[in-house]
């Protein structure tokens, strides 16, 4: 192609401004022509002063092969729509350019105002502290409204100052445009401040000025409570203080119920079989879930639910015996008059409580099972009855029954025995004929009870050392023996299979709040024929200060610290409720008694580097008090004349007692 005709081609595709210029051949179609021989340039004309080449003689130029005109491309416009540009523009005649349709054409800060993106059209459109200038946002105002809270607009510009109160935060006032530290009311204080000689200072005029937990005692807020709905979630009123507890379940998390003020995990705690799921059962008597009931399968002697289908009996050991739910079993046993009949019954408490009768005469309980002994009042049939203490018990036994003739009646002189401990008081005694081993009841061969409404104080009695109350009728108190090395203590936290010398023991699933939940007793043989208690229970506040003389465990009412100095165990008769409070008198020394009736002294819980404490010195004597007691409590006695300071009972739990013990 000659320069002629890349010319002409220019002008024609309109792709250049000037075609004037030198082309190279080839640069407007594709694809490339092959490579041809490397050319030698061509000498240029030489110019003439002008500028202008002068005038050289026309060559002729060579023929050239006839050539097929080369494809053109097509030429694509450089836009078909606004989406083809960039943010900013617009496609206009094909061609993207600046401008915009709407808001959404400009870049982020901008808007669209006829045509082309720009800051603002009015003040509107600025931020505060802005004003909008030649569609630009500049520092600067119109009034006070276009100022941010705590300044106002003075010649154009926003400075800080005020007009009036309501321009100046909590707890600062307007005076001479500038706010200052102040207040005119209390209204005008953050909350938890009172507005006092014009200035914010903390305070209350009521306890609505107070948070969770204190009321307002004058003007200051104070650790107290008037209600429940004064204290945190978890927290009652008691006292005028906010303690841990609950009313009913609405006050215990989702998965919680409420017994006795305490919040206790369903499943662990219960109101009946619902609450305990599965297989397990609800123990109404102390509101705690247990496992249920093994399969029952019934033994040899069935059917003998009634007299009329009694199971006949002679004297013997009877193994294999069960007790379905629902079941009642009863034996028929011939005797003749003045014949003592003794029947022992073998079985596992724990298992399952069962009601045992020979004939009018209910079985008092032992560790192992229980035992019942009647003088037959003539000859005939005398029944054993044994039953479930309710619809849903099941449990197996095995039972002796032996029978004794008894000698003739030998004048006897007993004497009132109110709390049937086998001795009477001296007065008024009876003088009656009785037969070996025969008695009154309400009344003992033996007189000398020191305690004649306290069973388990009577000159037999173990005595019970440190608790100052004289047990054994001898005088003082016995001194508690020192704890030696050799003393067999076990290591046992009561979970799982106890040790075989561990002869019963208590478990506080729930500490309450004031200890860790699964502490407990346990009662063990340390020494052949000596037994202990051993406490495996923490507090649960364990700060460093809890160690010093007062503790942090027994709580006190009306903000008084705590005082663990009156803190005992105690082994207990029956409910909380029905037993007699304890007091002992501030500063009158460790010599005072701490024990009554229904409560006996166990440990004495503010030493807590006791490490065990001596309690009787024959199996028959534990086994004797707890059946008499059968819970252990942890209470704080009243420190009178204190009344800051009342009776107040932490936890209780039921004992349990080791069906695998051996003596040592």
């Amino acid at each position: 192609m000659t320069l002629r005709d890349t010319i002409a081609l220019c002008a024609c595709l309109a792709l250049i401004p000037a075609c004037n210029e030198p082309v190279e051949v080839g640069t407007l179609a594709e694809p490339q022509p092959e490579a041809q021989p490397e050319a030698q340039p061509e000498a240029q004309p030489e110019q003439n002063p002008e500028g202008q080449p002068e005038a050289q003689p026309e060559v002729e130029p060579e023929a050239q092969p006839e050539q097929t005109p080369e494809p053109q491309p097509e030429v694509d416009p450089g836009c078909v729509d606004d989406a083809d540009c960039e943010e900013g523009e617009i496609c206009q005649d094909d061609q993207c350019a600046q401008g915009c349709r709407d808001n959404d054409g400009c870049s982020s800060g901008t808007i669209c105002d006829q045509g082309q993106c720009v800051e603002c059209r009015d003040d509107g459109d600025c931020i505060v502290g802005t004003i909008c200038e030649a569609n630009a946002c500049l520092d600067g105002c119109r009034d006070d409204a276009g100022c941010l809270q705590g300044a106002i607009c003075l010649t154009g510009q926003c400075e800080p100052g005020c007009r009036g109160d309501e321009g100046c935060d909590a707890g600062t006032i307007c005076q001479g445009l500038l706010c200052v530290q102040g207040c005119r009311g209390d209204e005008g204080c953050e909350g938890g401040q009172i507005c006092e000689g014009e200035l914010c200072v903390v305070g209350c005029r009521d306890d609505g000025g107070c948070g969770t937990g204190t009321v307002c005692e004058g003007v200051a807020c104070v650790a107290g409570c008037r209600n429940d709905a004064g204290c945190a979630t978890g927290d009652i009123c008691e006292g005028e203080s906010c303690v841990a507890g609950c009313r009913d379940d609405g006050g215990c998390e989702v998965d919680q119920i409420c017994l006795g003020l305490s919040c206790v995990f369903r499943g662990i705690g219960c109101r009946g079989d619902g609450d305990c799921g599965g297989s397990n059962v609800c123990d109404i008597g102390v509101q705690r879930c247990a496992p249920g009931p093994e399969p029952c399968e019934a033994d040899a002697f069935e059917p003998n639910e009634d007299e009329a289908s009694a199971s006949p009996v002679e004297p013997g050991a009877l193994s294999g015996l069960t007790v379905c739910a629902g079941d009642v079993d009863v034996f028929a046993l011939d005797a003749l008059a003045g014949e003592v009949v003794d029947v022992v019954w073998v079985f596992n408490h724990n298992a399952g409580g069962l009601r045992l009768r020979l004939g009018d005469q209910e079985a008092t309980p032992e560790v192992n099972g229980a035992r019942a002994s009647l003088t037959a009042r003539e000859s005939g049939v005398v029944l054993i009855t044994v039953e479930g203490v309710d619809q849903d018990t099941h449990n197996s036994y095995s039972m002796r029954v032996e029978v004794t003739e008894v000698p003739a009646c030998v004048d006897t002189t007993l004497y009132a025995d109110v709390d049937d401990d086998g001795f009477g008081a001296g007065s008024s005694p009876l003088d009656v004929c009785l037969e070996e081993g025969e008695g009154v009841e309400g009344y003992a061969r033996s007189q000398g009870d020191c305690g004649p409404i306290d069973p388990l104080r009577h000159p037999e009695a173990q005595e019970i050392c440190g608790d100052w109350v004289d047990d054994d009728c001898n005088g003082p108190d016995a001194t508690c023996p020192t704890s030696q090395p050799s003393v067999n203590v076990p290591e046992w936290d009561c979970a799982g299979a106890p040790p075989s010398n561990v002869v019963a023991w208590a478990r506080f699933d729930n500490g309450g709040g004031y200890f860790r939940d699964g502490g407990c007793f346990f009662f063990f043989e340390g020494a052949p024929g000596e037994f202990y208690s051993k406490r495996r229970i923490e507090r649960s506040n364990t700060s460093p200060t809890c160690d010093s003389y007062n503790g942090c465990t027994c709580p006190s009412l009306n903000g008084w610290p705590a005082y663990d100095r009156r803190m005992y165990a105690f082994t207990l008769t029956g409910e909380v409720g029905d037993c007699p409070q304890i007091s002992i008198r501030d500063h009158g020394g460790e010599q005072q008694p701490v024990s009554n009736a229904c409560r006996k002294y166990l440990y004495q819980m503010h030493q807590y580097n006791i490490p065990f404490s001596f309690v009787a010195s024959s199996l028959e004597a534990l086994q004797r008090r707890l059946a008499l007691q059968p819970r252990v409590e942890i209470a704080c006695v009243e420190d009178a004349p204190h009344r800051n300071l009342p009776f107040q009972s932490l936890l209780t739990a039921p004992i349990e007692f080791n069906p695998s013990y051996q003596p040592l």
